[in-house]
């Protein structure tokens, strides 16, 4: 239908509530004329107006409800969507309208985004708080972000990074810290964006999916989550495995033809590593602790006070590395262990049992967060044992050695 430029004058004219009115108002009139008769709307006002609300505007809302059910209602069946709720899908034709209305320049940008703050505020508030108390929010209330940070900025001021060894930029004894610093800024950057945008996701979200209101809330934030742990997981996991893997092949670290020498698995990288730079597999986690709260100065107070440990504590640096193995070992069977796990305490962080083949409990953020830090820690003491050596299984050691990803970037430039 083409729109006169009286009816877009009168239209760019409206508030929010008015847009949403005349919507209704026009839909309605048009699913009269597709039914052949009129259509009553009869409102027996329930909800009561909260602190955040206009009395009078909730009021006027209480009918825009009704009405939006009334054409839900009926379109989700002309559409083949009944598997969709009354309102859930009258709010989406709405949003469909007023998106339309808005990329035809019929709509202020100060309107579009009015109308939908005024849906927000009226129609999803309960279900955007129950969001914003919940989504990327952790262990004792402590926003996963802020784990996150942590752990971003315990590499940031590692020594590695801090001119200590002399290490260029392209070095792989350098990258691997690199590209836990870069992995876990981009994740707290999407962290903090996302709890940001949240309103806009879920509208957006009504608007091109048809879905449940409540099933977009799990896809969406729920599921969004799981995913993220894993992104995290998933990514400082194969870059530790992938600088262990050089430095394995570089000095000629096994040797298959030697029963005692061989690799048969991923999970020994980290052990083997260890043993030829005769560095030890165990450590007190308080040495660990001091040089945490040394570096994370800007980090969580709350996050540090559970990774403080005053008594001695012995942990396996071979063992959490394996732990992070199990875990992303687990993602190829639903979250499944592949083995029996014993429970453990870093700090203040339980971990629970885990037995094989069921699923993997101890996949926090706060849990894994520390497990990367200490595994991160323990490339450190890669990297310092390195820089203290000239020969390795009779091979000098004088050169950098360029990480390949770098490489292969220059290249396809």
């Amino acid at each position: 239908m083409e729109i006169t430029e009286e009816k877009k004058e009168l239209l760019l004219s409206l508030n929010p509530l008015e847009i949403i009115d005349k919507n209704c108002e026009g839909t309605l009139i048009s699913l009269e004329e597709h039914l052949g008769m009129p259509i009553n709307i009869e409102v027996h006002r329930q909800n009561t107006t909260k602190e955040h609300q206009n009395f009078k505007t909730s009021s006027h809302m209480s009918r825009i409800i009704v009405e939006l059910k009334t054409i839900g209602m009926h379109y989700r069946t002309i559409n083949s969507a009944s598997h969709v709720e009354n309102l859930d899908y009258g709010l989406k034709l709405l949003l469909q309208d007023l998106t339309n209305a808005y990329s035809k320049g019929l709509l202020t940008k100060e309107q579009y985004f009015g109308t939908r703050k005024l849906i927000s505020e009226y129609i999803l508030d309960e279900l955007l708080d129950d969001i914003k108390k919940d989504f990327l929010i952790g262990y004792q209330d402590i926003p996963q972000y802020d784990m996150i940070f942590l752990l971003y900025e315990f590499c940031y001021r590692s020594p590695v990074h801090q001119g200590v060894y002399n290490l260029k930029g392209n070095d792989i004894r350098r990258t691997v810290l690199g590209r836990v610093e870069l992995s876990t800024m981009n994740k707290y950057q999407d962290y903090k964006f996302n709890i940001d945008n949240i309103e806009n996701q879920l509208l957006d979200a009504i608007t091109n999916f048809t879905y449940n209101v409540k099933d977009i809330h799990n896809i969406i934030f729920e599921q969004k989550e799981v995913l993220y742990r894993l992104s995290l997981l998933n990514e400082v996991y194969f870059n530790f495995e992938h600088f262990l893997s050089v430095m394995i092949k570089i000095f000629r670290m096994t040797d298959e033809s030697i029963e005692k020498r061989r690799i048969t698995k991923k999970q020994q990288y980290l052990a083997r590593v260890f043993t030829e730079l005769d560095i030890k597999h165990t450590i007190d986690f308080r040495l660990i602790s001091k040089e945490i709260e040394k570096r994370c100065i800007e980090s969580s107070s709350k996050y540090l006070s559970l990774l403080e440990q005053d008594d001695k504590q012995t942990i396996n640096l071979v063992d959490i590395f394996l732990k992070i193995v199990d875990m992303r070992n687990s993602l190829h069977s639903n979250g499944q262990a592949n083995k029996d796990v014993d429970t453990f305490d870093i700090g203040h962080i339980h971990f629970n049992k885990v037995e094989k083949d069921k699923q993997f409990s101890s996949m926090a953020m706060h849990q894994l967060v520390i497990l990367l830090l200490i595994s991160s820690y323990s490339m450190e003491l890669i990297i310092e044992k390195l820089s203290t050596l000239t020969n390795i299984n009779g091979i000098d050691y004088n050169e950098p050695h360029k990480s390949n990803h770098l490489k292969q970037l220059f290249y396809s430039k």
